[in-house]
């Protein structure tokens, strides 16, 4: 069996646990915004591929590392000094969590992962130039990950990770600096980290690191694939769905009852389309609970959607912004401020826009949701998926509304080329005898398109990633 170990190391409060978590996909050790949280090496597995695993181990942040670094300069042999040191965590926690850091690289590392703050550069962390000349003695490499980037755009992240990599100049053991910041990344970058590590790590792991990524891939490819089919799969169901009128089919009580029973199936299935892409994504605990809380921030509030040039203009989006500011009674709908959604379907433009279409058949009438409501539907479902893909998002100070405002802009972009597609689909809500199965299987390929570009948003590096995620899933 073969281990490829990444160490995650920075100076203390800086973030590694949180990033530990959201690489790992679950609740790992104890977040908190004070220094040394974390005070012993813990590993995790991260990856497997038959006999080869991907370890990552979660280290106590640097401490004292001016006085450990004073220490060691006075010894003949620095690391085999430190490894013969037990300091008392205790009584000096600092320099305890600065050996123990140091160590765990000597000892278990293949590659650093060494966490800066982007709200700071490299002159004003002066703690940097002092932990990596530690980092030197180890003789591992370093990759310098950009951390607590807030709500930078990725064009404005390019003039930050540039002055750290010409201050790395004057550190021989950093190979790369990249963004990857625990609250705002898309899972996606782990495979981007992943492929690039081959640059860094001995030829001896080169097998190994073969395996583990092509297991990456297959797990990404399972990924996209069951997150369309379940999207695909509920689309056409509410597409075909058909409520009867009961009663007069004339009465506005009828409608008014057939609407609420429509509205009472979408807020169901809505709430097991987010249970199912959780699981896809393999998010459990501490993170499974915050997407479903920023769900609720990014997607059921009508707030977060109050974009000015959306109001009042054309398309699905407009009509569903519009629908968080009306008055839901006046289009017949009842809907508590705990439901899924919150507006959508009303918010369509009710009986204008094609929301709600009344239909007679041999079975009497009934109302079905028209390609207008389906289509509003699926954008907001779409900033959905972009919460869970960027599942480490919901700590720290970044706002709700600036966040929605990206993610309605890429699910726009990424709408656009397949609307016409999209429509034509649509209109197999009309099919007399319905074909779900049809439907759902021809929805697949413009929704597999819709998903992977949204996925390639960030950058060259993640844009190639996902082109060969894409192969895959087209193979």
């Amino acid at each position: 069996m073969s281990t490829i170990t990444w160490s995650l190391i920075s100076h203390t409060n800086v973030g590694k646990t949180s990033l530990a978590r959201t690489l790992l996909r679950r609740e790992i050790g104890e977040v908190s915004d004070q220094a040394h949280v974390t005070d012993r090496n813990e590993s995790h597995t991260l990856l497997e591929a038959g006999k080869h695993s991907l370890v990552l181990w979660d280290t106590p942040g640097f401490g004292d590392s001016a006085r450990l670094l004073k220490r060691l300069r006075g010894q003949g042999s620095p690391l085999a000094w430190l490894q013969s040191q037990v300091w008392d965590r205790i009584i000096d926690r600092p320099l305890y969590c600065s050996q123990q850091a140091v160590v765990n690289v000597r000892e278990e590392a293949d590659l650093v992962l060494y966490l800066v703050s982007a709200a700071e550069t490299p002159e004003e962390a002066g703690y940097v130039p002092l932990e990596m000349e530690l980092l030197s003695w180890t003789e591992v490499p370093v990759v310098i990950l950009l951390n607590q980037t807030g709500e930078s755009a990725e064009s404005e992240l390019e003039p930050i990770a540039k002055l750290w990599r010409e201050a790395s100049a004057a550190w021989p053991a950093v190979r790369a600096v990249l963004p990857l910041d625990a609250h705002r990344r898309s899972w996606v970058e782990e495979g981007v980290l992943l492929e690039d590590s081959s640059q860094w790590i001995g030829e001896d792991q080169a097998d190994a690191l073969a395996a583990l990524t092509a297991a990456w891939f297959t797990r990404a490819r399972g990924i996209v694939e069951g997150t369309v089919a379940s999207l695909a799969e509920f689309l056409a169901e509410l597409l075909h769905h058909r409520e009867p009128f009961e009663g007069s089919s004339f009465s506005p009580g009828a409608k008014k009852a057939a609407r609420e029973k429509i509205y009472a199936v979408v807020e169901k299935r809505t709430r097991a389309l987010l249970s199912e892409w959780i699981a896809i994504h393999e998010l459990t605990g501490d993170l499974a609970e915050r997407v479903e809380t920023d769900w609720g921030e990014f997607v059921d509030s009508g707030e977060v959607w109050l974009d000015g040039k959306k109001l009042g203009i054309g398309g699905a989006l407009g009509g569903a912004a519009t629908g968080a500011l009306v008055d839901v009674k006046t289009l017949g709908l009842t809907m508590g401020a705990g439901t899924v959604l919150g507006g959508i379907l009303g918010g369509v433009a009710g009986w204008g826009l094609g929301g709600w279409i009344s239909e007679k058949s041999s079975k009497g009438r009934h109302l079905r949701i028209g390609g207008e409501a389906i289509e509003a539907l699926l954008e907001r479902l779409l900033v959905g998926l972009c919460v869970i893909t960027h599942h480490g998002r919901g700590r720290g100070e970044v706002r709700p509304e600036a966040w929605a405002a990206r993610w309605i802009e890429r699910v726009d972009g990424a709408l656009a080329p397949e609307l016409d597609t999209l429509a034509s689909l649509w209109e197999d809500g009309k099919q007399k005898e319905p074909d779900r199965g049809r439907t759902s299987r021809a929805l697949e390929a413009p929704l597999c398109r819709v998903t992977l570009t949204l996925l390639a948003q960030g950058g060259d590096r993640i844009a190639a990633t996902v082109s060969r995620i894409e192969a895959g899933s087209a193979s």
